[in-house]
């Protein structure tokens, strides 16, 4: 009977075991910033074993980076543009381009409130022309520059 009652015991003691080690986080595929955010995040007092193997990562990694140019610095992360909005981005500059040519070749361009023409109102009609050509132009800018980025 002792022999029964000891049985569940062994089961949840190996069952924590495995529960320990399936919970135990694999660093190795954690890049630079998550192991600073998880080493930032930690409990070291309860958990001294993965502190160090944090910092080990980290020693690792950062003993194999390049040096990095101030330009590199800079444009780094920077290209957070991906195909889906690239895609919407293109879909904005097309009806925008549609407008720019509806209003050049009908000499009217539509306003928040009126329709306006060169010959009624040509400072309003150039205005909203620019603002159109402007919104065309900052897509256009967007997509080649995410275009090139990940050319490199």
């Amino acid at each position: 009977m002792d022999l029964k009652a000891g049985i569940p015991r062994i089961r949840s003691n190996i069952l924590l075991e495995l529960k320990e080690e399936w919970m135990e986080p694999d660093y190795s595929k954690y890049n630079i910033y998550e192991l600073h955010e998880a080493l930032d995040a930690i409990d070291r007092s309860a958990y001294p074993d993965r502190v160090k193997r944090i910092l080990s990562q980290l020693e690792q990694r950062e003993s194999t980076l390049e040096p990095v140019t101030q330009e590199e610095a800079i444009t780094a992360g920077k290209n957070d543009i991906g195909i889906k909005e690239q895609i919407i981005l293109a879909v904005v500059a097309l009806f925008f381009s549609w407008l720019v040519f509806d209003a050049l070749s009908t000499g009217e361009i539509s306003g928040k409130r009126n329709n306006y023409t060169y010959e009624t109102s040509p400072k309003m009609f150039l205005f909203l022309l620019a603002v159109d050509i402007l919104i065309v132009g900052i897509c256009l800018y967007r997509i080649s520059k995410a275009k090139r980025v990940s050319q490199q």
